[in-house]
């Protein structure tokens, strides 16, 4: 009876592979690394490029909330407006149009100055009058009291997520692209299996036909012709499994991959060591969104200063056609004013000189809106909540940080153990298979028990290769949970 050498040639070739490594000779390996695979799918991945523009855009947001004092210029035309003729002053019909100009300094400056020229022509030929004027308005709070920058701070926070929200999507494309490896190499070794089996099905069937040990149409012949075609069928399915999880990594990376899965990656398990809760990634997130809470609801609630602000202006005033009559032609205004706003509560004051009647003038403005004052304060009350909320959610998600990297740095301990033991398991098959060839061949044991051990060892190769995949994919996204420097984008 023939002996299966294949498998015995295997068993004497697939020597139990150094420390880390889970490269046997129970299957051939590509040449591409998983590298080239990961960095070809990180090119053609949309989900990247939509976190890379959203992160640039939150970047430009923010740099444009930090450039203090960035000026804003703006202009108008004005309406136009149309009168026609009045009877009681005998002008004719006239278009009157406001073109301005205005330049704004953004906090903590908050100085706007802007320049008028309103117009009034005459449509039956007589004299044009212009009235150019000159405001400067500053509001002076933001120098007198620090203010929170809530819109600065709800741009970083934005950016900051926008960052991890990147990192992420690399991270879970390198992860997809190893699973994707993963379940390659997965296959082939079941095509192996397969392969090794249908072969030892066929050689039991071939051999109790030759020996005769078994009438034509006896039930034992029978299972053996069943096993023989089972065993062909499942070499069929494997290879199908293996063509469509092959295609799956060509879809994903965009170019056609080797005939053979690559050998899996040594990546490092992360160093735990210097970790604590506050290095995740989510308790990150949510002590700056906390942040961001507390600062908005101090704004909206807490002692809030008020709102100071001062106007100079000066402008060139025409009369009207009726005034002129009576010698007042134009003049020159000028004012000087400055306004507190607290709690609804607005209050100014002003100088100024009335350059058509040539008369200082003095003026008071005071308002008031009432608000609702239960309203006001369910509102309150709702905020306070909801800030309450967001703190347990943060000692929460601590916990939950603190109880993960525990399980982190237990796997990581017994990472290498498990390792060695899968290992040993394969070794322990492949001697098993050479030991009872040579039993097989003082006539000690059989076929069965050979074929049996066969199995065994494809089944250590695979679960040894598959420990590594999984190994690779636990680091890769471990990255994306946890701030390691070599995880930046």
């Amino acid at each position: 009876m023939r002996l299966p050498l294949a498998l015995i040639a295997l068993a004497a070739l697939a020597a139990r592979p150094p420390a880390g490594e889970a490269q046997t000779a129970t299957r051939e390996f590509g040449s591409t690394p998983p590298s080239s695979y990961i960095e070809a799918a990180r090119a053609r991945d949309q989900r990247i490029a939509s976190r890379r523009a959203s992160l640039q855009a939150a970047r430009r947001s923010l740099s444009a909330l930090d450039s203090k004092a960035l000026a804003v210029a703006s202009a108008g035309s004005g309406d136009a407006l149309y009168s026609s003729a009045s009877p009681i002053s005998g002008s004719g019909p006239r278009v009157s149009f406001g073109p301005w100009a205005q330049v704004a300094l953004a906090a903590p400056v908050n100085l706007v100055v802007k320049a008028s020229v309103p117009t009034s022509l005459g449509l039956d030929g007589s004299a044009a009058a212009v009235s150019p004027s000159l405001s400067v308005t500053h509001e002076i709070g933001e120098l007198l009291w620090k203010r929170p920058d809530l819109p600065t701070l709800r741009a970083a926070l934005a950016a900051s997520g926008a960052e991890i929200a990147l990192r992420a999507a690399r991270i879970e494309s390198a992860a997809l692209v190893l699973s994707s490896l993963r379940d390659w190499a997965a296959a082939e070794n079941e095509l192996a299996a397969a392969r090794s089996a249908s072969e030892a099905a066929s050689r039991n069937l071939g051999a109790a036909i030759s020996l005769g040990e078994y009438r034509s149409g006896s039930v034992a012949l029978t299972r053996l012709q069943n096993a023989a075609l089972a065993a062909s069928l499942a070499v069929r399915k494997a290879e199908r499994t293996l063509d469509r999880r092959r295609a799956a990594v060509e879809s994903l990376c965009g170019f056609q991959p080797d005939e053979r899965a690559p050998l899996p990656p040594r990546i490092a398990y992360p160093e735990l060591s210097a970790l604590g809760p506050g290095d995740s990634s989510s308790v990150a997130a949510a002590e700056a969104s906390l942040e961001l809470e507390r600062l908005a609801y101090a704004a909206e609630w807490g002692s809030i200063p008020p709102r100071v602000s001062w106007t100079g202006s000066l402008a060139r005033a025409s009369a009207s056609e009726a005034r002129a009559e009576i010698g007042l032609e134009s003049g020159l205004d000028a004012s000087l004013g400055a306004s507190v706003e607290r709690d609804g509560l607005q209050a100014g004051a002003s100088i100024g000189w009335n350059g058509l009647y040539g008369a200082p003038y003095v003026g008071l403005r005071i308002s008031w809106v009432p608000g609702d004052a239960k309203a006001e304060a369910y509102r309150e009350e709702a905020a306070a909540a909801t800030l309450r909320a967001s703190e347990a959610d943060l000692r929460a998600t601590v916990e939950a940080a603190a109880a993960e990297l525990a399980d982190m740095r237990l796997e990581s301990s017994i990472a290498d153990v498990e390792r060695d033991r899968l290992a040993a398991a394969y070794e322990e098959a492949r001697l098993a298979v050479l030991e009872i060839a040579e039993l097989e061949r003082l006539g000690l044991a059989g076929f069965a028990e050979l074929d049996e051990a066969g199995a065994e060892m494809y089944a250590a190769a695979a679960a040894l290769e598959a420990s590594a995949w999984n190994a690779a994919i636990r680091a890769e996204r471990v990255k994306a949970d946890w701030d390691f420097p070599e995880a930046a984008p």
